[in-house]
């Protein structure tokens, strides 16, 4: 259809029409529920909260089910990533909200920064994935798992300068909510 991929309003209905019903619901739920207490269970000291709300509005019926899904396994198998990772870095990053902008200006899914990253349409959760999956793999040539993660979140130039994960108490804290719902994706069935 043209112009479809053009209009995240056209997103929104097309992905609003992914099938939300039965059992699909009801696993998709009890997934959102368990990565949510995982993620909140590796936090220090509790502070920071998976929005639960924007959680059950985006991946119950995408990230594990949808359009997204797809995409994901596309650009993980294309660039040799776990597509794992790739769902554990999304959900950290953006709550599975594909029109997230973080208060750095970082945007989409895999929240991408407009100056490293130019894109045509950063909210087009294709453009999105594929760029976020290349970019973490070069990370993952240049370093070590957890310091790739670390990179991801505070920059390549920080892990160098530090020799390993940086020590802001941000990029710690990343590491291990990314390490947790990695360890929690891994363990889905395909």
């Amino acid at each position: 259809m043209p112009g479809l991929q053009e209009s995240p309003e056209n997103y929104r209905e097309v992905t609003s029409k992914t099938p939300r019903k039965g059992p699909y619901l009801i696993l998709s739920c009890v997934i959102a529920f368990a990565v949510n207490y995982v993620l909140k269970n590796t936090q220090q000291g509790n502070k920071m909260a998976v929005k639960t709300a924007t959680v059950f509005k985006h991946c119950p019926s995408t990230l594990f089910y949808g359009p997204e899904e797809r995409m994901i396994q596309r650009a993980a198998e294309q660039n040799g990533i776990d597509p794992a990772l790739l769902k554990a870095i999304i959900w950290v990053e953006s709550s599975c909200d594909p029109y997230a902008v973080s208060s750095k200006g970082a945007q989409g899914l895999m929240q991408l920064m407009p100056r490293f990253h130019p894109l045509k349409n950063p909210f087009l959760p294709k453009e999105n994935i594929t760029r976020g999956a290349e970019y973490l793999a070069q990370l993952l040539q240049r370093f070590s798992h957890e310091e790739a993660v670390a990179a991801y979140n505070a920059g390549p130039e920080s892990v160098l300068r530090y020799g390993g994960i940086p020590p802001f108490p941000e990029t710690q804290n990343y590491v291990q909510r990314v390490a947790a719902a990695y360890k929690f994706f891994s363990l889905l069935p395909d």
